[in-house]
């Protein structure tokens, strides 16, 4: 970080062209061609209180020259525009970035938050459904202001590559060895491919990659996701990749069974690491291979009630179709969890029978207190008729005292002291006993056995 800040004051002084840091050395390399003022340097580390020794400069070539140090190049780009009024988050912004600079032909992307408004930048054609595929997978509904044209600036010894910028022609004999080789060498221009047995068949590679595809299958049967990559002839490497269930997740599977809900899995990974999953964790139906749209597809065609459980962008879709949707908090995406309507605050799947039983208890609270307080209100209405001058009191105490009986019966909910979690499967439960919160912390292990000989303070 101070290196970048020393970088950013070097590169203010006048006549400096190009300055870098070798971290390694310690070391500041400042390129200029004409005459600069060194003091004005110096005081680029005095900013930062670093002691400095300058060494003598020396006379080196950089490799391309132009014609005019001053000279520019101005070339035009096509910036098309998108509205996003449901942007919220920076952390939203920057995965609608990311997922726009993925998109072929895409050279730039920036993004205003305070205007909620995303420019893409793009020098030829691009195509339009791949942009709009990026704010479709984050579900957000999009306004393309259309697209206009702009001219950029550039100095001609700048290396950028924005817009499609390169640098000027140089001089006769003023480029080196490596740009001579540059120029005259061939490069490798093959077009390069990754996916999976349905890409592998369109390229023709049936013929010569039936040991990538059987491996494939024993990985996919294994429960992993797999990747082939090879060029326009031929598969040159396979690989994959996978997830470890979590230890918890059988048990919290057959929790809710036991609830009587009936648990189906919705995934993007191949067929094979759904099944795989499945058999372990106990879960019969599951779909495999979707995207965020046919999530949200299956999510509408149950007819009975659903609850969506997720942590991811690809989620938020089925959160919004579902009647009832639960986000994992804190591995969870922005998104995900501004979307769901109930948060789990840390990500154990067994929260999940904690969260429909607590549910379930306030509803039976909030009837109760209904039922109570009407029937308590009728009640006195019948006394009141039946009585020729009814007492005020017993409005009071009617009012009053059905007030506190209805708090006091929904505050047993919270009589419910925080117990530790149940063992996992295969796991066993100790009960230890600490030490005095002054000292440091121990633990002993509660024997069945006679404890008079254990030190006081444990007992």
């Amino acid at each position: 970080e101070d290196a970048r800040v020393v970088l950013k004051l070097l590169k203010k002084v006048k006549g400096v062209k190009r300055a870098k840091v070798d971290m390694k050395a310690r070391d500041f390399t400042v390129y200029y061609t004409t005459p600069i003022n060194t003091p004005e340097l110096l005081d680029a580390f005095d900013t930062m209180g670093f002691d400095v020794s300058v060494q003598e400069a020396r006379t080196v070539q950089t490799g391309l020259q132009a014609e005019d140090d001053s000279a520019e190049v101005t070339k035009e780009c096509i910036v098309e525009s998108f509205l996003v009024p449901e942007l919220e988050t920076g952390e939203d912004a920057r995965t609608v970035k990311k997922l726009l600079l993925m998109a072929k032909g895409v050279e730039k992307a920036t993004v205003d938050m305070k205007a909620k408004r995303f420019a893409v930048q793009h020098q030829g054609a691009v195509d339009m459904d791949e942009l709009l595929d990026a704010f479709d997978t984050m579900g957000f509904d999009v306004v393309n202001e259309g697209p206009k044209t702009v001219s950029i600036k550039m100095d001609r010894d700048s290396k950028s590559k924005e817009c499609g910028v390169n640098a000027p022609a140089c001089k006769s004999g003023c480029c080196d060895r490596n740009v001579q080789k540059d120029a005259n060498d061939s490069k490798d221009e093959r077009t390069y491919y990754v996916g999976n047995k349905a890409m592998a068949l369109r390229l023709g590679w049936a013929s010569n990659s039936s040991g990538f595809l059987s491996l494939c299958d024993t990985w996919e049967g294994q429960g992993f996701s797999y990747c082939i990559f090879g060029d326009e002839s031929k598969p040159i490497a396979a690989f994959c990749i996978g997830d470890s269930v979590r230890k918890e997740s059988r048990e919290a599977v057959e929790r809710l069974h036991r609830l009587g809900i009936s648990v189906t899995m919705l995934t993007g990974d191949n067929i094979g690491a759904a099944k795989h999953v499945c058999q372990q964790v106990g879960i019969e139906n599951f779909y495999a291979s979707l995207r965020p749209e046919e999530k949200q597809k299956h999510v509408n065609q149950l007819a009975e009630k659903v609850c969506m459980v997720g942590d991811g962008v690809n989620d938020a879709l089925s959160f919004a179709a579902a009647d009832l949707s639960i986000a994992m908090g804190c591995m969870g995406s922005t998104i995900a969890i501004e979307t769901a309507d109930i948060a789990l605050m840390d990500d154990n799947l067994l929260k999940l029978e904690d969260a429909i039983l607590i549910g379930k208890q306030t509803l039976r609270k909030i009837k109760q207190n209904i039922i109570f307080s009407i029937g308590l209100k009728l009640l006195v209405v019948g006394i009141t008729f039946g009585v020729p001058y009814p007492s005020l009191w017993l409005a009071i105490v009617s009012d009053v005292g059905a007030m506190l009986l209805v708090t006091l019966n929904a505050m047993t909910l919270l009589d419910k002291r925080k117990s530790d979690p149940a063992p996992l499967v295969g796991e066993q439960s100790s009960k230890v006993r600490y030490d005095e919160p002054n000292e440091k912390s121990r633990l002993l292990p509660l024997h069945t056995g006679d404890l008079n000989n254990a030190p006081s303070r444990y007992l």
